[in-house]
């Protein structure tokens, strides 16, 4: 039998994922590639460099975010781009809708972001 989830997915939601993550719940095992079509400081400049990328990945097509291994910062973790996070969001209904209805409702921690933001990078959960 196979199930279809459907969830709503609000832009606020995402941008709960993306800035947790990238201020602190991921924070052990990423560093920030080449970023490509997220506003610049003078473009937002009341909002931190997360809530930045988070806007650009969610209204920019043409957006781009290499994701770095922290300890070797050659080696390419992934990308995020407008589609892929599209792509891996679904992912994480299917292997992570605790997580991600967490998320939704409000009811997050650090870890509950860092669990899906590497759903979004990799794929899948690596680290912790």
């Amino acid at each position: 039998m196979q199930l279809q989830v459907k969830l709503n997915l609000e832009y606020e939601t995402f941008e709960n994922i993306i800035c947790t993550a990238l201020e602190g719940g991921s924070n052990y095992w990423y560093m920030l590639g080449d970023i490509k079509g997220c506003p610049l400081p003078d473009e937002m400049p009341d909002k931190a460099p997360s809530e930045r990328i988070a806007y650009g990945l969610w209204h920019n097509k043409d957006a781009r975010v290499d994701i770095l291994d922290l300890e070797d910062e050659e080696e390419l973790l992934g990308t995020l781009t407008y589609d892929s996070v599209r792509d891996r969001m679904q992912l994480a209904t299917e292997n992570h809708l605790s997580e991600l209805e967490a998320m939704i409702s409000g009811d997050f921690d650090a870890w509950t972001a860092d669990t899906l933001f590497q759903v979004l990078v990799m794929g899948e959960v690596v680290f912790g």
